[in-house]
């Protein structure tokens, strides 16, 4: 009889009538009286899991009885698993799938080129399977089986796990069957996280029906088994998209990291065992299974209930991400945050928008719930074009300019637009309205894709450009700065990755507190249990060894102080002419990285700086493992990920005294000054001399635990998404404009939105300087969704004022400004922005009010 949780916690509540809740793992425990022989078929005609329960208590539930499930799931769910566990491991491996019903994924996976085997409590249905597939098939527990210790490549458990009366005990059976890289492939039941029964009843939820308390002995949230599976020393869990999201979780669990293999060993597999030459061959192995009319329309109406949209769709905008490491651990943190929500919301549709750099690379993120939308096109990834559209219309410019002195204005902007709307694509301006999202999700910042009908929450990872400018390129800078501006003015809610950062924005930015929310990347455990990184031979090819090196895992930044770095350890070898310790910086190259070699080179520090380059995952665990410390001077972190990462390595970490190194280590970091190299080689020193008496952030501490959770981190950010979508007003009084730079110029393309408001104007007055580099430009305005367009002409030291009529229902008004111009390349300053015409004010004209919405600075 169950009288506590697998957990051993005897603190259980109530939940339902048949169900009680581990106050402890939050697992649902059956109240029934379970006995330890439920795990036995003891009377096969009409004992529990017998013949009865296979034929006559199945279709009592209005289930299909087992030879009619062998019909049926073979060509979804095993399909789908089969799918699965080529992604994990391919053939030739051995596997045992306990609870292997009809055997038919057995079978499939014996046709795919696996030793398989199956398991089953039921002589009659262990026999039914052999006859029905001609598959090995063992009868009885698991525990009761002659079978080889360390002998299986994987264990599958499908609809089992639930079942079981004593998880634990099995799993850790089953332990000693598998290689030590052996790992369970497991499909079970899902309790929604955090849900009470009455909140079941309410939404008609589909796990409803797994309510089963006389077969389900235990019922699982994906934390509760997340749980379970750690506590059994399966300390890497990697969920995937189950074949009935509704009500289910499937999961991989193993000792060592997971590696997915690769996608054309994969591809090549699946090429000898298509579907259709799969299924054929099985039927016609056993000519005995005849397809059934009504199974098939069964089938086929479970299919298409399974491919239905769900309404819910998120935008995620990725466009800034680039390939390689260029863009640091916020690409590290997106990548695995975009996946974890997937599948901790199965029934949400993710639509990630990519640009043409990156949209290949992301293909590791596609699930069911998760699909790619290339939108960016010939561009290096920053969500904006790489290169101004200015040479593109040398006939609109030459007639522009031969006109500009002969007719009216009227008259060439008359020509102009003509030419326009005949030759000229348009611009595709209204993505938000084609995806008609339900939010939009900027995890670098800038909300590219804003629309005032979309709640919006942008991630802000620093504000390094507010701090420290010098190390910015003018456009660079201003661009940071539109960026950062736009999201703060735009979204509905702001992410900070660490508290510290979310008071240096409330300094800088005046918003409203509830506005921003910490959520810190807790992705401290990322590479795993250090115990099994093994990779002494990847140190011989960076000429490195173990315990022999400083580690500092960062880009080539300015800001990551590798020059200050590099002086204290030029020191440290004047002082130290023959110490073997050497300082190992991998990083992407790309940013600043072959003036520090040059740097290197000159100070006659070759052999003592390595650069490995941009390391991978299995790499950097390797680095850590082996380094004889982390040192970390870096001038600014808006988190810094690698202090909790040595802490898990259990290495000291060397480091400036940044706000948030402090936040996140305390005093168990030895800090220096950054800006003193005299300090950084103290520092250095004490490494070299007696490491032993650096402090260590210990792996248990509760610091580290608050930062390595991932799936916490998703739930944190799902939280974020439901206020957004709360806080956000769909009819609300939408006046902004975006894409106006704070000095009132234009690049190439600006909006104005503009709320639902009868017989309105819009009053845009333009104007250029008298050092504008052309004779006349041209505002070319378009009404989003209708693609109204007109143009206008815009002349030096002469104002022009543009009325233009709305329409009754909210939207927005594109401003494209021709020709562009850089002031840097006109040698009349520094500025490298690409410039259109400058706009001094913006005014939404009713019949009862003039409400300006843009004023210049220097109107």
């Amino acid at each position: 009889m169950v009288k506590q949780c697998w957990c051993g916690n005897n603190a259980l509540l109530e939940f339902s009538p048949d169900y009680l809740k581990c106050t402890d793992c939050q697992t649902l425990v059956t109240r029934r009286d379970i006995q330890l022989t439920h795990a036995k078929v003891m009377d096969d005609e009409k004992g529990f899991y017998g013949k009865e329960y296979w034929f006559g208590f199945q279709e009592k539930l209005g289930y299909p009885n087992i030879e009619k499930r062998a019909r049926t799931d073979l060509s979804d769910r095993c399909l789908h698993w089969l799918d699965i566990l080529l992604k994990y491991r391919l053939p030739p491996a051995k596997v045992l799938e306990i609870g292997s019903a009809h055997g038919g994924f057995v079978a499939l996976m014996r046709q795919a080129g696996y030793d398989a085997t199956g398991l089953e409590l039921s002589p009659c249905i262990a026999k039914l399977a052999e006859q029905t597939f001609s598959i090995p098939t063992f009868c009885g527990p698991v525990e009761d089986q002659d079978i080889a210790p360390g002998s299986l490549d994987v264990i599958v458990m499908m609809d089992v796990f639930e079942h079981l009366p004593q998880p634990a005990k099995t799993i850790r059976h089953c332990l000693k069957l598998l290689k030590p890289e052996g790992f369970f492939f497991i499909q079970t039941p899902r309790l929604p996280e955090g849900t009470t029964h009455e909140e079941l009843l309410l939404d008609k939820s589909a796990f409803r029906e797994q309510l089963k308390p006389n077969e389900h002995i235990y019922l699982f949230s994906m934390e509760s088994v997340k749980k379970i599976l750690q506590r059994l020393d399966l300390a890497f869990v990697s969920f995937e998209v189950p074949a009935f999201p509704k009500y289910d979780m499937t999961l991989v669990a193993a000792r060592t990291p997971l590696h997915p293999t690769q996608e054309e060993d994969r591809d090549a597999c699946l090429q000898k065992t298509a579907p259709s030459r799969m299924i054929q061959a099985m039927f016609d192995m056993r000519g005995q299974l005849q397809r059934s009319g009504a199974v098939m329309k069964r089938q086929a109406e479970e299919i298409s209930f399974l491919r239905q949209r769900n309404p819910n769709r998120i935008a995620v905008d990725l466009t800034p991400i680039l390939p390689g490491g260029t863009n640091g651990g916020a690409k590290i943190v997106a990548l695995e945050l975009i996946k974890n929500l997937g599948l901790l919301a199965p029934e949400c549709e993710f639509v990630l928008l990519t640009s043409d750099k990156n949209h290949d690379e992301l293909s590791i993120l596609d699930t069911p719930n998760i699909r790619r939308l290339c939108v960016l096109h010939g561009t290096a990834g920053s969500g904006s074009p790489a290169k101004p559209r200015t040479n593109k219309e040398p006939f609109l410019s030459k007639l522009r300019d031969w006109l500009s002195a002969l007719v009216p204005n009227a008259v060439i902007a008359a020509l102009i637009g003509f030419y326009r709307r005949l030759s000229l694509p348009a611009e595709y301006t209204g993505l938000m309205q084609a995806l008609n999202p339900d939010l939009l999700f900027c995890p670098f910042t800038a909300p590219f894709y804003y629309h005032p009908a979309v709640p919006t929450v942008s991630v802000v990872h620093e504000i390094l450009f507010l701090r420290y400018p010098q190390f910015f390129k003018p456009e660079v800078l201003d661009a940071r700065y539109q960026h950062f501006r736009n999201a703060c003015r735009l979204a509905d809610m702001l992410v900070c990755v660490s508290e510290d950062l979310r008071q240096d924005v409330l300094k800088h930015v005046q918003l409203s507190p509830d506005r921003l929310v910490t959520i810190p990347n807790r992705m401290s455990r990322r590479f795993g249990d250090p115990a099994r990184v093994n990779g002494l031979g990847r140190l011989k090819d960076w000429m490195l060894e173990d315990n022999g090196y400083l580690l500092y895992p960062a880009n080539f930044w300015p800001h990551k102080n590798h020059k200050m770095l590099f002086t204290a350890f030029g020191m440290h070898v004047k002082k130290h002419p023959g110490s073997g310790l050497k300082l190992a910086c991998p990083g992407d190259p790309i940013p600043g990285l072959a003036p520090l070699k040059e740097a290197v080179k000159r100070m006659g520090l070759e052999d003592k700086i390595i650069f490995p380059g941009y390391a991978n995952e299995h790499d950097m665990a390797v680095l850590f493992k082996h380094c004889r410390a982390v040192i970390y001077p870096t001038l600014y972190e808006g988190f810094g990920m690698p202090v909790l990462e040595a802490a898990v390595f259990r290495k000291p970490v060397l480091a400036s005294r940044t706000p948030t190194t402090q936040e996140i280590a305390g005093s168990s970091v030895y800090y220096f000054d950054a800006r003193k190299p005299a300090d950084i080689a103290e520092a250095i020193e004490i490494a070299h001399n007696s490491p032993e008496d650096l402090p260590i952030l210990s792996p248990a501490a509760s610091a580290v635990d608050r930062f390595s959770d991932t799936w916490q981190m998703a739930a944190e950010y799902l939280e974020v998404f439901k206020d957004a979508l709360n806080r956000h007003r769909p009819n609300g009084f939408f006046r902004k404009t975006e894409g106006i730079h704070p000095d009132g110029w234009i690049s190439e393309r600006a909006l104005v939105y503009h709320d639902e408001v009868k017989a309105a104007w819009l009053e845009i007055e333009a104007c250029l300087p008298s050092f504008f580099p052309y004779p006349v430009s041209y505002l070319q305005i378009r009404q989003c969704r209708t693609n109204r367009l007109k143009v206008f002409l815009v002349r030096p030291n002469k104002s022009t004022v543009i009325k233009w009529k709305l329409p009754e229902h909210a939207g927005s008004v594109e401003l494209a400004s021709r020709p562009l111009y850089q002031p840097k390349a006109h040698g009349f300053n520094d500025d490298g922005r690409w410039l259109g015409c400058l706009i001094k004010r913006i005014e939404i004209i009713t019949p009862s009010e003039r409400k300006k919405i843009y004023e210049s600075p220097f109107a």
